[in-house]
């Protein structure tokens, strides 16, 4: 169950990170820690929530799609650890969830997918992530994005996410050798 029953929730998301030969699936919530009626019934941002999934890099798409699919169920039925100001504390339960030395480390060696569920089209999209290649930042690689029905199998949303971490681009200045590489 979600945990506002005040939010006209629009969509449901998740990240999943490729880092260091594996995937991980980012549970998101709403931003702050306490939800107040007051602000109205507009769904706030995503916020990282927990680590919902970690992944070998050969896992099947299936595997894949039936994780990303309980993250997107899981989506704001528990309150980030962290109010989202404070940057600091989301960077250290990242690196902490996905092994990383900190969020430099993190930045340049990493590609991100993103998967949202919108409720009203009842639609899927998974976005690919530019990292630092088209722009001086990382963000969703516009125009790329996969579409899939509402209806989507987790095969099918699994292999979108594999086909997006195609798309999706490394940072420039990586410092970490591609899987299977010696």
């Amino acid at each position: 169950m979600r945990r506002s029953n005040f939010t006209n929730y629009t969509h449901a998301e998740t990240l999943i990170y490729e880092f260091r030969n594996k995937y991980f699936v980012i549970e998101h919530c709403q931003q702050g820690v306490e939800l107040n009626p007051v602000h109205g019934t507009r769904q706030f941002p995503g916020e990282y929530c927990a680590l919902s999934a970690s992944l070998p890099l050969d896992c099947s798409t299936d595997e894949m799609g039936q994780e990303v699919i309980k993250a997107i169920d899981d989506f704001d039925t528990r309150p980030p650890l962290f109010e989202s100001w404070d940057r600091r504390a989301l960077g250290k339960a990242l690196c902490g969830w996905l092994g990383a030395r900190g969020i430099p480390t993190l930045e340049k060696n990493c590609r991100i997918v993103q998967v949202v569920q919108y409720f009203e089209e009842n639609i899927f999209k998974i976005y690919p992530y530019d990292n630092n290649n088209l722009n001086p930042w990382h963000g969703r690689y516009e125009g790329r994005e996969i579409v899939l029905p509402g209806s989507a199998t987790p095969e099918q949303i699994g292999e979108a996410v594999i086909k997006a971490f195609s798309l999706s681009t490394y940072h420039p200045e990586r410092k970490d050798p591609p899987a299977g590489s010696p």
